[in-house]
């Protein structure tokens, strides 16, 4: 498996993983991501911007992750351990045909890894309370508990978490 740097060329079966990622999100209770979030622009904007990384197995794109240190407002109503020399990531997705082969450890410690090149200080990360698998992901890499926020008028709270680089 490679990460690299996504391109445009790769939206397409971005978009494909996405497609078979939210009914497999809303079987277990994570409704998180619907038909408007994520959307292709968010994606194409991702790639535009250079923030879009995507694993890549047999030249078949079969997880994404977007990075960058743009923090939502919400943030702010958190008592973040680190100092805001930190980025975030957004959209981690893996094609549900590969769940299970270590396509997320790659993902997040490729984001770590990326982060501590840069001298950043931490990562923070939000996600559903509803979603299980990655809140076991943010458990399993030692990602500390921050708080709570809500995003896009979502009824459950999304669960923040920071790592120290």
């Amino acid at each position: 498996m490679n990460i690299r740097l996504a391109n445009m060329r790769d939206l397409p079966a971005i978009i494909e993983i996405l497609h078979r990622v939210v009914p497999v999100m809303h079987s277990e209770g994570n409704f998180q991501w619907d038909n408007s979030y994520p959307s292709p622009s968010d994606f194409t904007q991702d790639i535009q911007q250079y923030n879009l990384f995507v694993a890549v197995e047999d030249r078949v794109v079969i997880g994404a992750v977007a990075v960058d240190a743009i923090f939502p407002p919400e943030y702010s109503a958190i008592a973040w351990k680190t100092s805001p020399n930190s980025y975030t990531f957004h959209r981690l997705m893996i094609d549900p045909k590969h769940r299970g082969k270590g396509v997320a450890e790659a993902l997040f410690r490729y984001v770590e890894y990326r982060g501590q090149l840069m001298g950043l200080r931490s990562i923070r990360v939000d996600t559903n309370e509803n979603n299980k698998a990655v809140l076991q992901l943010f458990k399993k890499y030692h990602y500390n508990y921050a708080g709570s926020v809500n995003f896009r008028n979502v009824t459950s709270d999304f669960h923040c978490y920071e790592k120290t680089l």
